[in-house]
């Protein structure tokens, strides 16, 4: 052991050496524990290897090793074809859920069937899933090279719908013209290159200064305004299009309008907006509990905020 690893083990008597190709890595063992459900029951295990300050992974890359904690650190490693594999590997072998994710944000024309392939291969449903929908999107463009997948996989891929684009109309509950054209939704069927109607708002709904999002194949609606004093609608409105069928869900404990919504990973954030005053907080609401949160505050009052995921 160098004196650099004598001084490390001295000053930090809460990290394990980790052993992967020989090459040596000195990790918190808290950061393990809560991030890899392998290192988890391995430090809980009560067997000889829970003690040990050395452990071995022989099955691993020491790239894939470095990557996994360059991710956990928050890092953002950029990723070649085979440092991608072998993150893919030890996402899997390690049970670490933020690393298993990362790709998925990562995702192109360059890697998307190898992605295809590593997930299937090592069992992470999610990437698999993901991988599948950006080939199946960009199927036209990625059919000469899918030779290379298994009749297995090319067959489930073909039973997922492609994603595609929806228009939705600048709609305003009034007393007049309740059955105008702007309640109507439309969908772009792209090997005819025609709109077609998907559905029409209902009539409660306005998509005027409204906050909207899709998300798991829904399009959420939420707040906008009614007639010139610009009332706020107060209900939420969600199309389902498996379903073909509206719902309201619980709208968020402020009003607003001039709002924005942004749907993520079973989430919906509601940001900034109006109501008497321009506005800073932000809410969250969790799709699968039905409840709102309120989360941090922007740094300043904003109105129609740009937003990207």
């Amino acid at each position: 052991m160098t004196p650099e690893e004598e001084g490390s083990r001295a000053g930090s008597p809460e990290r394990a050496c980790i052993w992967v190709e020989e090459q040596s890595f000195w990790v918190e063992k808290t950061l393990l524990v809560e991030s890899s459900e392998y290192f988890h029951a391995l430090f809980h295990s009560g067997m000889k290897e829970s003690t040990q300050e050395e452990i071995g992974l022989g099955e691993l890359s020491a790239a894939g090793f470095l990557t996994m904690l360059q991710v956990l650190v928050g890092e953002r490693p950029i990723l070649g074809s085979e440092e991608i594999f072998q993150a893919v590997k030890c996402a899997a072998f390690l049970q670490v859920k933020l690393l298993a994710k990362y790709p998925i944000h990562s995702i192109s024309s360059d890697n998307c069937i190898l992605l295809y392939q590593a997930a299937a291969i090592f069992g992470l449903l999610d990437l698999f899933h993901c991988a599948t929908l950006y080939i199946r999107d960009s199927y036209a463009e990625l059919e000469e090279h899918l030779d290379c997948l298994s009749a297995d996989l090319l067959a489930y891929m073909e039973t997922l719908l492609p994603s595609t684009f929806v228009a939705v109309g600048a709609h305003v509950p009034t007393f007049e013209f309740l059955e105008d054209l702007s309640r109507t939704i439309c969908y772009l069927d792209e090997e005819t290159n025609t709109w077609r109607m998907l559905s029409c708002l209902l009539l409660s709904a306005s998509t005027f200064l409204a906050g909207m999002a899709t998300m798991d194949n829904k399009i959420y609606i939420l707040g906008g305004v009614y007639r010139a004093s610009k009332q706020v609608v107060e209900s939420s409105f969600c199309y389902d299009a498996n379903a073909n069928a509206w719902s309201e869900f619980p709208s968020p404990h402020q009003l607003r309008y001039d709002v924005r919504l942004v749907g993520h990973e079973g989430y919906l954030y509601v940001i900034g907006g109006e109501y008497e005053i321009c506005l800073k907080s932000m809410e969250r609401y969790d799709v699968a509990s039905s409840t709102w949160t309120f989360v941090s505050d922007l740094l300043q009052s904003s109105a129609a905020a740009p937003c990207a995921q």
